[in-house]
């Protein structure tokens, strides 16, 4: 019922008990000194079992160790001591008088009973520490058999008929309190294992009817022992008769990943105990794959791979990517002015061209408000005027020397998930240039009309 060393212990105390009391009832009832006088004597069993009892609060030891290791071994053991030491006892009784030694006994069995109420609190304190029922028990039924060799001592006179049938009593009921605990807590150990099997199944289908991710277990020889059933059905050559011909961690899919990508993993999971990644596959497929070092006990320990096909995505993200770098290529060299806010007008992106014109960092404009590239009067509600009325707009921006810098903008709103504003693109030309130009073009109108006039007054 319970695997704790402790318990197993507490097992051999008993069976002292039992090897002890069916030993003087089939042998000493009928003695000349009588169950009567030697029941309250029987110091040397009393010392084995304090000797046993101390190492149920011992930490783990080499003996408490090679006892449990070998359980049969321990209990005849255990039973050939108890009748050894009792045989022993008895005929030194036999060719000593009872009397004589009868201070020693007392102080014995008084020293033995003050000490086995210390090891009693001290599993008192384990059972309120470990919350364990059986604690209860075991102290409960020990008690008694303690009552019992008090009471023994107590009126110990030879010839007190009570002392036999009180002393059958006890034994009875401190054998009696540990049959209905234990049997109580077989219910209760029952009940756990009832809920602890429910849960282990619900984690259990959770694994082996998964519908989003495959799942095998290898040994530690990297030999599946396991597959879930969307591993095992799904495909007919990957059947549950033929997974066990697997023998290593590329064989995780029926496409099978290059030597090297398996042995980076097999090296990462035996370094820090898991792996997680992107894997390819020999056929160009992707598996997003999880693996995992789990010790079964001191031991043994299994590698349990979850994977799934990402293909699809995979290769979607990585043609993204490609588009991005395009883009990215596209808006850093073009001449043009682009910038991207968010919806506190904070700015997200610039491109170089921003940077060469106003002469600021990329550092110094990432995540600062837009209004600090913008003329004054302009910088109030610019992108809400421009969206209402048009999205072209010819306005200043302001360089880091302070120098002004005619543009003209479009500004574009960015949605997110095509219902809610994720926030602005703004790209602007400038216009030094074309004003130049028109600039040029006025003054040059006004040269043509002054020698017009001057001709024609003439």
């Amino acid at each position: 019922m319970h695997k704790k060393p402790i318990f197993f212990i507490i097992t051999l105390i008993y069976i002292s008990f039992g090897v002890e009391y069916i030993y003087v009832s089939l042998f000493l009832s009928e003695s000349k000194e009588s169950l009567l006088g030697i029941v309250p004597v029987l110091i040397s069993t009393y010392l084995f079992r304090s000797i046993l009892i101390l190492f149920t609060i011992l930490k783990s030891n080499k003996i408490t160790e090679k006892l449990c290791r070998n359980k049969m071994i321990s209990i005849i053991l255990t039973s050939i001591v108890t009748i050894g030491l009792l045989s022993a006892e008895v005929n030194y009784i036999n060719l000593n008088s009872i009397r004589e030694n009868s201070n020693f006994v007392i102080f014995m069995s008084v020293i033995m009973i003050i000490y086995h109420f210390f090891i009693l609190s001290i599993l008192a304190l384990r059972s309120i520490e470990e919350v364990e029922f059986i604690y209860t028990i075991i102290i409960s039924s020990i008690s008694i058999f303690t009552i019992k060799r008090i009471y023994s001592l107590g009126h110990w006179n030879g010839h007190n008929c009570y002392i036999s049938s009180v002393c059958k009593l006890l034994t009875f009921l401190g054998f009696f309190i540990l049959l209905v605990g234990v049997f109580i807590e077989i219910i209760r150990k029952v009940r756990e294992n009832e809920l602890l099997k429910q849960e282990l199944k619900v984690f259990y289908d959770l694994t082996e009817y998964n519908q989003h991710n495959n799942v095998v277990i290898f040994n530690g020889e990297k030999k599946p022992v396991y597959a879930n059933a969307r591993v095992r059905y799904s495909s007919s050559k990957f059947s549950t008769k033929n997974v066990k011909k697997l023998s290593c961690l590329e064989n995780l899919s029926l496409n099978k990943i290059s030597e090297e990508q398996s042995n980076v993993i097999y090296d990462r999971v035996t370094k820090d105990s898991f792996y997680k990644g992107v894997v390819l596959c020999e056929n160009n497929n992707a598996l997003k794959l999880d693996v995992q070092k789990i010790k079964v006990n001191t031991a043994d320990e299994v590698f349990v791979a979850t994977y799934r096909d990402i293909t699809k995505d995979y290769k979607m993200n990585e043609q993204l990517k490609i588009n991005e770098s395009k883009l990215k290529s596209i808006t850093e060299n073009i001449k043009d002015l682009i910038l991207m806010i968010d919806m506190d007008e904070n700015i997200t992106y610039v491109n170089n061209a921003v940077i060469e014109l106003l002469g600021y960092k990329k550092e110094e404009l990432l995540n600062s408000k837009y209004s600090l590239i913008l003329e004054k009067k302009n910088s109030i509600d610019i992108i809400s005027k421009n969206l209402k009325e048009s999205p072209y707009k010819e306005h200043k921006l302001i360089c880091k020397n302070n120098k002004e810098i005619y543009v003209e903008s479009i500004i574009s709103q960015v949605e997110s998930n095509n219902v809610e504003s994720a926030g602005y693109i703004i790209v602007a030309r400038d216009l030094t240039y074309r004003n130049e130009l028109e600039s040029l073009k006025i003054k040059y109108k006004e040269m043509k009309e002054y020698e017009r006039i001057r001709k024609n007054t003439k």
